[in-house]
């Protein structure tokens, strides 16, 4: 039986474990962090109420992670929402994008044209225009535009300020947590045509109850029963080389542990400091993952006196610094107090400016915004009570000009592979279905190479 090392337990590492075990390996995952999830972890407080590292939603669109979910038995926890995405904005100003269900491509996107009341039909129409490529053709177009960044593209098309800010600057927020001028065009295009391509490319689930029960456990029993081991507190310090420099083993807590094939499936900036200054020497590869850095962001969870609104879905925050939130009261029956008020969970994007406050300041910069939203209700409710999780590096900055560098799963080093939302294969980026379909790529690189001897082409 070969035997698979992986460094790395969010969802990366675990759909590859996922998939080694099933194929008949003997897999050990290592997990520096006690929880397991990466940046899908959640755990409870010490008045036994869950904190999530993000507000995490699934798209209709996605498709590995409904086939993974779906395999462990997952899939039962989602909890379907309507197809539209609701905007708030200042003053109390509100408008809808929507998708009818059940209409083909591009005709579900029509009642746009009459509805987003906050943009003029010139707007909705210019917009169009420039999407036609991105729409109906492959994905030659999109990725013809990595050099430019999605602000920059945009305007080239002639299509105006108003839209870019009013509902474009909080889609890519939600996305990427940075604003338009700092992405490539080619990322945010390509994440455009998967999801306007699509009836349900609107539709998001939440889970019923924290990911951590409802999405990391299933398959993390899944990965046992197959004989696999997960540890957790257990960090990856260094990558131990034989004499031709393939991977001899993982060292952790000062011990050797040997395998047949290694796969890193950690965040790119701790999978950085693991890469062997020799592997950079020789290898374009490695050295290239230097230009690969994380996006800081923020989750703010606020337990409210009263009740906020009662939409039951994700909504957008069409001002910045809180591009998505949700009442989680609503949207994941599990966490619904028992008093039936709201449980608020935004994220702060961009939140680099942010960073340097204290948690009393974040949370009273959301709240402000808040109040923005919902200027006749927010301020007569109270916070009773309130968390803040910073990420310092969440998902890498796909920057323009980068997409160059992606790496494969399988690198140069026979026996040494990758996983992430940063390598290639796949076009959902850092994003849950990314991390899971990069996952799976990795997976199917490595049962190759222990197979064969060769790694995947």
């Amino acid at each position: 039986m070969k035997k698979i090392l992986i460094a790395g337990g969010g969802l990366a590492g675990l759909a590859a474990a996922y998939d080694m075990t099933q194929a008949g390996c003997q897999v050990e995952l290592f997990e520096a962090r006690p929880v397991l999830g990466g940046k899908v972890s959640s755990w409870k407080d010490a008045d036994g109420d869950w904190i999530e590292s993000g507000l995490h939603v699934f798209f209709g669109c996605y498709e590995e992670l409904f086939n993974l979910m779906r395999a462990v038995g997952a899939d039962t926890w989602l909890r379907w929402k309507a197809p539209v995405c609701h905007f708030t904005l200042p003053e109390g100003v509100t408008y809808d994008i929507v998708s009818w269900r059940g209409l083909p491509f591009p005709l579900h996107l029509l009642p746009n044209l009459v509805t987003a009341s906050q943009f003029s039909l010139g707007e909705k129409l210019a917009y169009g225009r420039a999407l036609l490529p991105v729409l109906f053709g492959d994905s030659r177009y999109a990725d013809a535009q990595d050099e430019l960044s999605y602000a920059d593209w945009h305007r080239q098309q002639g299509v105006g300020n108003n839209l870019l800010g009013g509902m474009l600057l909080p889609q890519t927020l939600a996305l990427k947590f940075l604003p338009p001028e700092e992405l490539s065009a080619q990322v945010v295009l390509n994440v455009f045509r998967l999801f306007l391509r699509r009836d349900d490319g609107f539709q998001v689930a939440f889970l019923e109850g924290s990911p951590e029960e409802c999405l990391v456990q299933p398959l993390v029993q899944a990965i046992t029963r197959a004989g696999g081991r997960i540890h957790t507190g257990r960090k990856v310090t260094r990558i131990e080389l034989d004499a031709a420099g393939h991977v001899r083993g993982f060292v952790v807590d000062g011990t050797l542990h040997t395998g047949d094939a290694y796969l890193c499936a950690l965040p790119v900036h701790q999978m950085n400091r693991l890469i062997p200054a020799a592997w950079r020497a020789q290898y374009p590869y490695f050295e290239h993952l230097r230009h690969f850095v994380g996006v800081p962001v923020m989750n703010v969870q606020l337990w409210l006196d009263g009740r906020l609104t009662e939409r039951d879905n994700l909504l957008f925050g069409g001002a910045g610094l809180t591009p998505v939130y949700a009442d989680m009261r609503l949207t994941t029956p599990r966490y619904a107090p028992a008093s039936g008020n709201t449980l608020l969970e935004a994220v702060v994007a961009p939140a680099r400016e942010l960073m340097a406050l204290s948690d009393a300041g974040v949370v009273a910069a959301v709240w402000e915004r808040m109040k923005s939203y919902y200027p006749t209700v927010a301020p007569r409710l109270n916070i009773v009570k309130s968390s803040v999780v910073r990420i310092p590096q969440s998902v890498y900055h796909p920057k323009p000009g980068l997409e160059r560098y992606r790496p494969t799963q399988a690198s140069p080093v026979p026996n040494f592979f990758l996983a992430g939302g940063f390598t290639r294969g796949h076009r959902f980026f850092d994003s849950m279905e990314g991390a899971v379909a990069s996952g799976r790529l990795a997976a199917k690189a490595m049962l190759a190479y222990v197979q064969t001897g060769r790694a995947a082409a």
